[in-house]
């Protein structure tokens, strides 16, 4: 039966659908700090049992903690460097405020899902009438984008970044949550089949009109497990149907096929504020959606990427692989002028940038010791198994990630489905 720690649950994960707004206020941030004093107080009070894999993530992750506060020692700006220190503390205390919810709920599971799926719920009415509009949140960091199919051509890229700040930043909330719609559907017998099915539907489009190519790719290997591990015949033919959707609508794009896009449903006016804006025009009888013309042009490689990446890499080296110190990768990579980006946008080379290769060994241990944990039991190493697969290619989409809410959110949130009973069963 549901209880009060369910509906807790379920509020704190929702709060993730307030994004960037309210800066280092942040709803969610609120949240957890008031949470802290009444999850210490019920762990004194109980003094659960904690075994000894639970104790080395504690230990970690205080070690963690310590190293960045550490390297605020050398850190080129100190105000980013404490800033960053002070959230990294916010973010792992939720990582646990999670589990010690999860642990009390009457019913964790249901309450995961409906809070993963309020959270993103919420935002795609919003998202829809950026697409719609081409007009975003003053929380954006963009106002208007565009793709170039060839280098006289100039494409509008109708995106969506909701009150994400960034369309990546966004990307990464509507993959977290497709990973849990995903073991969602693959289990679901009842009603909310349909319910999970839509916003399952709804997310597979946003991803795919913001043109994220590690986000897609995410997209389609939850959609190939899914169809291969579903439980209920149904449900494999939800995945396999959707999965064909999306390859058929993207093989067009890429054979040069007119593929339907948020293009279409331009109005002249939104069309002329975007040439007024941008200062560009474009062939609109020769207009295709964003992924298509980025696979179509690129394929898969991004020279921006590779370069950002050997930076890193070279930063990394230069520090003896003890890590460049929290949040002063900025200053690391100024010295390469030939990376576009300040930010690895990579979530393995963020943690081995700044904090060394000690923190990356324990961070990559993190991910690790479930599976090991849970390895006997198929039903939730299969459920693992999925998560990872659909995790890697999302680990490039977004910068930043030890400093977003829906990064710690969705850690806590697979790594219950491996140790508590209740869950999956």
């Amino acid at each position: 039966m549901r209880n009060k720690y369910d509906y807790i649950l379920i509020g704190l994960l929702a709060l993730m659908a307030f994004g960037m707004i309210g800066g280092f206020w942040q709803p969610i941030r609120i949240a957890q700090l008031g949470l802290l004093p009444w999850m210490t107080y019920d762990i004194m009070r109980t003094r659960p049992r904690v075994g000894k894999a639970s104790w080395g993530v504690i230990g970690f992750l205080g070690f963690w903690w310590l190293w960045a506060a550490v390297s605020i020692g050398w850190a080129c700006d100190l105000t980013e460097s404490v800033k960053y220190v002070i959230h990294l503390a916010i973010y792992m205390l939720s990582f646990g405020e999670v589990i010690w919810l999860t642990g009390k709920a009457g019913k964790p599971w249901q309450s995961l899902m409906w809070g993963w799926f309020i959270a993103a719920a919420v935002t795609v009415p919003i998202a829809l009438w950026e697409y719609v509009t081409d007009h975003h949140l003053a929380t954006s960091v963009k106002q208007c984008m565009y793709i170039k199919p060839t280098p006289t051509e100039h494409m509008p890229r109708p995106f969506a970044t909701a009150t994400m700040n960034n369309l990546n930043t966004y990307n990464m909330l509507l993959c977290c949550t497709f990973v849990m719609l995903t073991l969602a559907i693959r289990r679901s017998r009842n009603w909310w089949t349909v319910a999970y099915t839509a916003l399952y539907a709804l997310v597979i489009v946003i991803v795919v009109s913001n043109g994220s190519r590690g986000a897609l790719m995410a997209i389609i290997i939850g959609l190939i497990a899914l169809t291969l591990s579903a439980e209920h015949p149904k449900n494999r033919v939800i995945g396999g149907v959707l999965l064909f959707m999306v390859g058929a609508w993207l093989g067009l794009g890429i054979a040069g096929k007119h593929v339907p896009s948020f293009l279409d449903v331009w109005s002249e006016e939104t069309k002329q504020e975007w040439r007024e804006k941008m200062d560009l025009s474009w062939d609109e009888e020769n207009a295709q959606s964003a992924i298509a013309g980025r696979l179509q042009n690129n394929g898969l490689e991004d020279p921006s990427r590779m370069a950002l990446w050997t930076a890193c890499w070279e930063e990394i080296c230069d520090s003896y692989l003890l890590g460049v110190g929290a949040a002063n990768y900025p200053c690391a990579l100024e010295k390469h002028p030939e990376s576009l980006y300040k930010a690895p946008h990579n979530l393995w080379l963020e943690v081995w940038l700044q904090f060394g290769i000690v923190i990356l060994a324990g961070f990559v241990l993190m991910w690790i010791w479930p599976l090991i944990r849970c390895w006997k039991d198929k039903q939730r190493r299969n459920a693992y198994l999925i998560v990872l697969a659909v995790m890697l290619p999302m680990t490039i989409v977004d910068s930043t990630f030890i400093l977003k809410a829906y990064f710690w959110m969705l850690l806590s949130s697979v790594y219950v489905l491996t140790s508590d009973d209740r869950l999956l069963d």
